[in-house]
């Protein structure tokens, strides 16, 4: 399973022209990723890029001593286009929902706070017992 480009949304510059221009690398990459496996037999699951917003809690309560410096409306916006491609896309096997599962309902841009490790772009052990939990396995059956 694939899931590349939240650290190249947050490390490129926050400028309309970089997202914009990254947006279209990460989105060259699946196709790319793709059409390599696909060429192999492999069969393509891809997630959805996980919310990495602002944490809503105090980073020091969770023993950081500086919040995520990824977020802005800008890289936010570039994430939500490559999950939209992601979801609309048909040259994948399969999709997994990780940014559905994780976020928060009321603040798209966030994890939910019980998922979220206290800086806002990492999950903690729960959320990773809920996206185990709600990999559909019966994709693996649907294949072969």
């Amino acid at each position: 399973m694939a899931i590349p480009g939240i650290n190249d949304i947050g490390m490129a510059p926050a400028d309309s022209c970089s997202q914009g221009a990254l947006s279209n690398r990460l989105i060259a990459s699946y196709k790319q990723i793709a059409i390599r496996l696909r060429s192999q037999g492999i069969a393509i699951f891809v997630a959805t890029l996980t919310p990495f917003g602002l944490s809503q809690v105090d980073p020091k309560e969770c023993g950081n001593t500086s919040p995520n410096s990824y977020w802005n409306s800008i890289r936010e916006s570039t994430r939500q286009a490559v999950n939209n491609w992601i979801r609309t896309s048909s040259i994948f096997d399969a999709v997994i929902d990780f940014d559905e599962i994780l976020r928060d309902p009321a603040h798209h841009s966030l994890l939910k706070r019980e998922y979220d490790s206290g800086d806002g772009l990492h999950p903690n052990q729960s959320a990773f017992y809920a996206m185990a939990d709600s990999f559909p396995i019966d994709i693996f059956q649907k294949l072969f």
